[in-house]
């Protein structure tokens, strides 16, 4: 059977399918992308076909079916890495199929731009960060609306650190008038029913990280604890599908701007573009958490070395770049960090209710 490239363009209800053979044959099909129209399209390929299409909401699944039911090579694709279809001058759903296509007949498996194709252990850990950071935005929300009833009256004493627990709410609400308690105790309730939903969401996922063997390796890093752990875990998988530190940072927005031309080279502020957001926002909590606290190692002595000629900001932004790459090289060692004192380590994993049987590696 002749290989075939195949270029899917996904919409929300719909897909465009191009098959391309090796003798410039296409085949083109319009599918819905319910169940009878993934099952047609199951039903058109082989398991010698080589299959592309951009990453979506429903991209994984769709690749793990067709990994599942017709065993043909699946490359999930970055699309922001797709110029050759967002610079096109004709862009159709048809056309955009075609391009996959081809570039899938053209190009090697090294030049593509894939993403990986996570596993359903990561993709349940990965909704559970997305689930819990987007609980966390909804009661920042709540609080500064809260907040901003106080204000409103003329009671700017009472700050948003006053308005963080349930228990403070209760006694600040009494210094506002009848007509605004009203209001406080709707946004009371609504930050109580996200709080209890953000504890179940972090407390299933510090779950399935404790339960990962990975776990205590990276926490073994100063500053990271069983939450920062869980989002490292969640994005890194076991590092495997990164072949480089370098790779690593540049995925969690760690690199800095490059403009080099002839004989000049510069390199600007770190770019911020990122492929996980998560992983910056976290990591740079344990990097602060690291210098509030008296001991971390190298990390701690760069840091403090850092702050002596930039300010502290772009010091952490540095040394949780480096804390990135660390967790990477640690997980794929399987070692824990070299500066850990196992004392300390011992308290922290039984704090966490960390088992760790692997005492003597260090990295």
């Amino acid at each position: 059977m002749k290989e075939r490239y195949v270029g899917i363009d996904l919409a929300k209800r719909t897909m465009e399918v191009c098959l391309v053979s090796d003798g410039a044959q296409i085949e083109r099909h319009g599918l819905k992308t319910d169940a009878e129209g993934r099952r047609r399209l199951c039903g058109l390929l082989s398991r010698t076909d080589t299959v592309g299409f951009e990453v979506c909401a429903y991209a994984t699944m769709l690749a793990r079916q067709l990994i599942r039911e017709v065993g043909c090579t699946v490359h999930l694709l970055n699309p922001g890495q797709l110029q050759v279809i967002w610079k096109s001058a004709k862009k159709t759903d048809r056309e955009d199929a075609l391009k996959l296509a081809k570039m899938l007949q053209r190009f090697p498996v090294e030049e593509l731009p894939a993403v990986p194709l996570t596993s359903e252990a990561e993709e349940d850990a990965r909704y559970s960060v997305s689930t819990a950071q987007y609980l966390k935005g909804k009661r920042v929300a709540a609080i500064n609306r809260l907040h901003a009833l106080y204000v409103r009256d003329g009671i700017v004493e009472v700050t948003k650190k006053d308005l963080a627990t349930g228990k403070n709410r209760e006694k600040t609400m009494a210094a506002l008038p009848e007509k605004l308690q009203v209001y406080a105790k709707y946004l009371q309730e609504e930050l109580a029913l996200l709080e209890q939903q953000l504890e179940e969401v972090q407390g299933a996922l510090e779950e399935k990280t404790r339960e990962n063997e990975l776990a205590p390796y990276v926490m073994s890093i100063p500053g990271v604890g069983l939450g920062i752990a869980g989002v490292l875990l969640a994005y890194l998988g076991d590092g495997s599908r990164f072949s480089h530190a370098k790779e690593v940072a540049n995925y969690a927005g760690f690199t800095p701007r490059v403009d080099c031309s002839g004989e000049t080279e510069r390199y600007g502020h770190i770019s911020k573009r990122t492929f996980c957001r998560a992983i910056r926002s976290v990591v740079l909590e344990g990097v602060w958490a690291m210098a509030r606290s008296g001991s971390g190692g190298r990390l701690r002595v760069k840091y403090n070395s850092l702050s002596e000629r930039m300010s502290k900001k772009k010091s952490a932004v540095a040394i949780a770049r480096k804390m990135v790459s660390l967790a990477w090289l640690l997980m794929t060692r399987r070692e824990l960090y070299r500066d850990a004192q196992e004392a300390a380590l011992r308290k922290k994993f039984a704090f966490y209710k960390i088992k760790f049987e692997g005492w003597g590696s260090a990295a």
